[in-house]
């Protein structure tokens, strides 16, 4: 994958299990016909180019980005054997100059310099380019991008540098878990499958350069062809605008033959019937069963409904049985594709010490649930309810944006008939239920065909793989084992899902109460703090309810932090059946713990959130966990805390950043030594305080009115009977003012070879002409910071500089992870840029400034693109007291107003040799002595005797 740290993007696939009433959208010059909701207000067209290159073009008039993706369908599994990574390699070098635009990185610095973004990601059968842009410059941006596929230059003198990133990034993941998992299943692959091979790509498999070169071009030019892609083009623009831009840039990608391979399966019977056991420090279980592709039957998806009930959560559910024996602590399922000629079934368990030991009697109820489906089949009453759900998720369906709707067209246009792109994933209306596909399915699920993973810190060593070095054992199944997982287990009672009561009905959208307000309005009440925001305009009969539970200070300690998670724990489990029900009937519930108290999210369809809410709270208060239930949530508690140890460095040690700063947060480590005092009578104290809760602060946002509001509202008070008192306050979060001229340093533990390096840099003002000096500087130094140190020194693959607001606080943080280079080079390779960029700034005009400004001003102007969004965005402002809504309009005038003779004395305040800033820095090891009283060993220590801002 190749991307900027700076601003990057992280995509989820577009579409999702639900459906739907089409209409047509016509594209009348190649008779196309695409399927879409009646409410969809987007048009579409589906165009193939005289070279063969086939286009999905959307007009968006709401739009506030133009994006742009192309697919080539060819990835790791089309590279020869002898260049491991080469297609991941050829993506990275795609960007180093074209014959029109030959100057390496022109297309990054043009993108992100215009408010845009990219990024690339090289897959099995597919690699994705992508980038999104502000609309006035996506013709000039896909000018650049469409000469990576007509003439790029593959400059020579940059194949090490591109190597370097390469191998940087294979570093980047050697700690991670899930590529450790992955190399396993690689590993016990049949090796006559590409997908046996490593990948990634390093120095390593890359090493004959005499050779590389010309494989990299004999593979573009196999692979890299108008008939072998795809292209999505999203934005405002009109849908004749958006043909002409694609005929005009895209025509000329050469022509091409396509190549059909005919490959084995990538687990053939002698891979399967296997059981792996992988060395982890975390206990899962996974039930995998390997199945000839269903991609055929798009349309009838079996695969997806015999994986909903796997994974059902309600009463007498596979999950329900195993959890009251004690075994495990969660369960989901997953159907997917592993390669074209294969599907994947995934039964998924978070297990407990004693379910480690039972897992044969673990996959023993996995096949009883499956012969239990097979005996009763799919309930029409489960399948009435998909279809209903999917009709009402596509008639309302999110608009994505623009960039993730783009890379989620062209990603399955090669999959699909352009006709069925946007009901592929759907079930239809008048869809019947597919039996004999999902009888054939559950047919396959034998012992025979799975493969079972237990991954456990108790793993006796036969095997380590050659790349991540994962320890793992492996064995064929028994017949003794074979012939438990298929004889039935009388004492068990599995019921199938009931018709859902929470599925919404009434669907009108309400009428606007007076003018339309921009912002919310708070409604003056007696104890409670009620904001109203009506908000029809996303069209949608969708709503947001935000109920904050104030109590006094619920972080105050590492105890009590971890109590009000626990407690949530506690409610989650209580709920688990009635929440799937109500996530399945298109509503979503959360609870979050933080330092000013629990808080309640509901979002979803807005009929019946009434009933939803009634029915959530009276579970609540019903609660009575016991002292096991206490010691079940401690541990999966504690193991999650344990969780954190296996994050990259870079996430931790910015998690340990915003922990040191943060008042009052807490380290994962305090509060795992606080989960070993904690005891049931102090949980039993803090249910007890939440329910002497004396504040209520409530968002009602969306389908919503006066009357919808003032009645949930009615809903709350019998619960919250002190209300009215509203005298518990929490400790408003605060910020640790660093004192200038100093420079902390937290050393944290690198488990592998990589190095970190984080520098922070905190000003002490708090105004807004401060922060738009500091977001404006940090968009400047964004690309010759990347440029410089991962581009031309090749220090590192992971690097980032952005600004970092903690409340109003003002700050610039650079963070880089290396492979090679010790924290004293960072750090010292970090000083020598800024150096150097102060002097460049002395070279700078207004003018070269005014794109930087337009663009960050652009981003901050935009409004939230989804109601769900919106909601957050309100509930943050209306936290943080910014209860004006005015914090965007006030940032962007300020910057607006940034002189570059002040942002460059704003540049030589902050990085002056005589330090006038608080700075932390955060490193992986050093061999430099650090005086004592720098030295941060104890975050509570430094907020203790530190001033709040």
């Amino acid at each position: 994958m190749l991307s900027r740290f700076v601003g990057v993007h992280r995509f989820s696939l577009l579409f999702c299990l639900c459906l739907f009433f089409t209409s047509l959208s016509v594209f009348a010059k190649n008779e196309i016909v695409i399927q879409k909701s009646p409410l969809d207000t987007r048009e579409y067209g589906y165009i193939e180019l005289s070279n063969g290159l086939k286009v999905m073009v959307v007009s968006d008039k709401k739009a506030k980005a133009t994006a742009a993706a192309l697919v080539v369908n060819a990835g790791s599994f089309d590279e020869p054997s002898a260049h491991l990574g080469l297609a991941h390699y050829l993506e990275h070098m795609l960007f180093l100059g074209t014959k029109k635009f030959p100057q390496p990185d022109e297309f990054q610095q043009f993108v992100t310099q215009n408010g845009g973004g990219y990024n690339a990601t090289t897959k099995d059968e597919q690699t994705s380019f992508f980038f999104h842009i502000q609309p006035e410059f996506f013709a000039s941006a896909l000018e650049r991008f469409s000469d990576f596929f007509i003439a790029p230059l593959f400059n020579a003198d940059f194949m090490d540098r591109e190597l370097h990133n390469v191998d940087s990034e294979f570093h980047l993941n050697l700690g991670q878990d899930n590529y450790r998992f992955e190399e396993v299943n690689k590993q016990t692959s049949n090796p006559l499958h590409p997908y046996s091979r490593f990948s990634a790509g390093n120095a390593k498999t890359l090493n004959q350069k005499e050779k590389l070169y010309p494989a990299v071009k004999a593979f573009y030019k196999q692979h890299y062809h108008a008939n072998n892609m795809t292209l999505a083009l999203v934005g405002p623009q009109s849908k004749d605008e958006l043909e002409k831009l694609a005929r005009l840039y895209f025509s000329s990608i050469p022509s091409g033959q396509k190549t059909k391979q005919l490959r084995p399966m990538v687990y053939e019977p002698q891979q399967l019937g296997m059981d792996l056991q992988v060395r982890s420090d975390v206990k899962e279980l996974l039930i995998q069963f390997y199945l000839p592709s269903q991609q055929k039957h798009y349309k009838e998806k079996p695969g997806q409904l015999v994986s909903m009930l796997l994974g059902y959560e309600g009463k007498g559910a596979l999950l329900q049985q195993l959890k009251q024996k004690g075994w495990i602590m969660s369960l989901s399922s997953q159907y997917g594709a592993v390669a074209k000629e294969q599907d994947v079934l995934t039964i998924h368990s978070a297990l407990t010490d004693e379910g480690v030991r039972h897992i044969d009697d673990i996959t023993q109820m996995v096949f009883a649930y499956i012969h239990h489906l097979q005996a009763r089949g799919i309930p029409q009453h489960f399948f009435n309810d998909v279809k209903a759900m999917n009709h009402l998720s596509f008639q309302h369906d999110v608009v994505d944006e623009p960039i993730d709707f783009a890379q989620g067209l062209a990603e399955s246009l090669p999959l699909v008939p352009a006709q069925d792109i946007l009901t592929a994933n759907y079930y239809l209306k008048n869809q019947a239920l597919p039996e004999k596909e999902v009888q054939f399915l559950l047919s396959e699920l034998r012992p025979q065909t799975m493969r079972r993973t237990l991954l456990n810190g108790n793993v006796k060593i036969e095997h380590t793989t050659p790349w991540y070095q994962a320890s793992y054992q492996k064995r064929k199944l028994t017949g003794q084992q074979i012939k438990q997982f298929t004889s039935p287990i009388r004492q068990v009672s599995f019921v199938l899902p009931q018709s859902n009561a929470f599925l919404p009905e009434k669907l009108a959208l309400l009428p606007q109460e007076g003018k339309v307000k921009a912002t919310p309005q708070k409604i003056e009440m007696e104890g409670i703090s009620l904001w109203l925001h009506q908000n029809t305009s996303f069209n949608v009969p969708r709503s947001n309810i935000i109920v904050n539970i104030g109590f006094k200070d619920p972080h105050a300690t590492p105890k009590r932090a971890l109590l009000a998670d626990l407690f949530i724990q506690c409610i989650e489990e209580e709920l688990q059946e009635k929440l799937s029900a109500v996530t399945f009937a298109g509503n979503n519930i959360s609870f979050q713990s933080h330092p000013r108290g629990i808080s309640l999210h509901l979002s979803g369809y807005s009929d019946k959130q009434q009933l939803i809410l009634m029915q959530i709270l009276q579970t609540i208060t019903k609660l009575e966990p016991s002292k096991g239930d206490f010691k079940k949530a401690l541990q999966r508690y504690m193991l999650r805390l344990q969780g954190y140890q296996h994050q990259a460095l870079y996430q931790q040690a910015l998690s340990d950043l915003d922990t040191m700063l943060y008042v009052p947060t807490w380290h994962p480590e305090e509060l795992f030594n606080a989960a070993s005092e904690t005891t049931f009578r102090d949980f039993q104290h803090f249910k007890q305080l939440f329910w002497q809760a004396g504040k209520l602060d409530i968002l009602v946002h969306g389908n919503v009115n006066k009357k919808t509001a003032t009645q949930l509202v009615d809903v709350l008070k019998p619960f919250f009977p002190n209300y009215k008192q509203n005298v518990l306050q929490a400790t408003p979060e605060r910020v640790v003012k660093l004192d200038s001229h100093k420079t902390w340093y937290r050393p944290i533990s690198s488990f592998d070879e990589n190095q970190i390096l984080v520098w922070y840099l905190q000003h002490p003002q708090t105004d807004y002409p401060t922060m738009a000096k500091m977001v404006l500087l940090a968009r400047l130094l964004e690309g010759p910071y990347f440029h410089k140190l991962r581009v031309e020194q090749q220090l590192a693959y992971a690097l980032q500089v952005s600004p970092h607001m903690m409340n109003n606080v003002s700050g610039l943080l650079f963070w880089i992870q290396s492979p090679t280079a010790s924290p004293e080079k960072l750090q010292q390779e970090i000083k020598q840029f800024v150096t150097e960029f102060r002097l460049n700034m002395q070279q700078m005009t207004e003018e070269n400034i005014a794109p930087f400004k337009n663009a960050v001003v652009s981003q901050i102007r935009q409004m939230p693109q989804t109601l769900d969004d919106e909601a957050q965005f309100w509930w943050m402002s209306i936290q943080r007291g910014d209860h004006e809504f005015s914090r965007s309009a006030s940032l962007s005038q300020a910057i607006e107003k940034v002189t570059l003779p002040e942002l460059i004395a704003f540049a030589d305040e902050l990085f002056a040799k005589e330090q006038k800033t608080g700075q932390v820095m955060i490193i992986s090891s050093t061999q430099k002595p650090i005086p004592r009283d720098q030295l941060i060993m104890s975050m509570s220590a430094l907020k203790d005797k530190s001033h709040l801002l």
